[in-house]
């Protein structure tokens, strides 16, 4: 394979950190079906943030555990309800629809922890992340 690259004298900073708490806009990429390590059915969930990260959430729809399960699906309806849907029937339903979701620092990832519907791009009175400025799927 051949390469033509040039190499800056200053090398970029790219930061892969957890995005700070609060509520952002998303657009929902992928919804693809996968098993756990533990051999359970799941759904990873791909979000296309504000500022052009991606934030991955997986929804144990499968888990062995009723309670698990449940948590699951109450996740999923959230979700469902803040993109406008009335029902899911099939995860790929759920692409393409643009919501906020609510990232909180979770280790090294943020966790996905609450939907709402995109009503605007005007700051919330929370004083967390806000969107700013255009999305990049709205370009």
């Amino acid at each position: 394979m051949k390469l033509d690259l040039e190499i800056p004298e200053e090398e970029e900073t790219i930061t892969f950190e957890p995005l700070p708490a609060g509520w952002y806009s998303a657009k929902i990429t992928s919804a693809e079906d996968v098993t756990t390590q533990a051999g359970d059915a799941a759904v990873k969930i791909s979000f296309l943030v504000e500022n052009g990260r991606t934030v991955n959430s997986w929804y144990n729809l499968g888990h062995s555990t009723e309670k698990v399960r449940e948590i699951a699906e109450n996740e999923m309806r959230s979700m469902g309800r803040a993109v406008g849907l009335a029902r899911v029937v099939d995860t790929s339903d759920v692409e393409g629809h643009s919501l906020e979701i609510r990232l909180i620092p979770d280790g090294e990832f943020n966790a996905v922890k609450g939907y709402r519907r995109l009503v605007s791009s005007a700051p919330s009175s929370s004083g967390n992340a806000t969107p700013k400025g255009t999305a990049p799927w709205a370009q």
